[in-house]
């Protein structure tokens, strides 16, 4: 059975000498690992989260072979994000964050048309997004059922920070862009949100990129 689909790419590991293995989060078929021929063609767009439409074919009708995609193609060119290098670290640290975060086999379209809104705003803003990451943490932890209170974040956060954190879970994405934040503090809520993701799910992320995300906040 093949299927079209777009799916958002959070990573690649090579098989064999041409193929790859492709983990995404696709809107019909969810957080999945799909295996694609004949990669050299295609690589250039298989950066993390990059949003392209392929074919799905499904090997197996119980789900348990690995399904492959063919003749992939952007959906999103998402060139502001490529150009820049603050944007495309962003970009890695949170397809890192799908690609941990949501569990293989999840399957759920509204969440999916969020993360796809999520990548193009992050794509179309010309400015003031060294806030976005924070801003996409307390979402994602939301869209997950689990939203943030400020009881739940005040442990781990500094008492000099504690009414600037308060005005992120208060306010809109829109203004919450706009809130002028010092890099220690952007990291240290980066990091609470982060535990706090990680207690709901009863499991570490390990986000490997964060290091890189902290340098690019400050």
């Amino acid at each position: 059975m093949k299927t079209l689909s777009r799916i958002i790419v959070l990573n690649t590991s090579p098989y064999g000498e041409k193929s790859k293995i492709v983990h995404a989060f696709s809107r019909n078929f969810g957080r999945r690992a799909f295996f694609l021929r004949s990669v050299a063609r295609n690589s250039a767009i298989l950066q993390p989260l990059s949003i392209i439409e392929a074919d799905v074919i499904e090997l197996s009708k119980m789900g348990s072979a690995m399904p492959s995609i063919s003749k992939p193609s952007l959906y999103k060119t998402l060139a502001n994000i490529r150009n820049n290098v603050y944007k495309s670290t962003i970009a890695i640290f949170i397809a890192e964050l799908l690609l941990r975060g949501l569990h293989e086999g999840i399957c759920d379209e509204n969440l999916y048309d969020w993360c796809e809104e999520e990548i193009c705003l992050l794509d179309e803003l010309e400015s003031d997004f060294s806030n976005y990451p924070l801003i996409f943490l307390l979402e994602f932890a939301t869209k997950l059922g689990f939203r943030p209170q400020f009881k739940d974040l005040q442990p781990f956060i500094a008492q000099e920070y504690q009414s600037i954190v308060e005005d992120f879970l208060e306010l809109s994405t829109s203004e919450a862009l706009l809130i002028a934040a010092s890099g220690s503090l952007r990291n240290d809520l980066c990091n609470s949100l982060l535990r706090y993701i990680e207690i709901h799910l009863d499991s570490p992320l390990n986000i490997r990129s964060l290091p890189i995300l902290h340098e690019i906040l400050r």
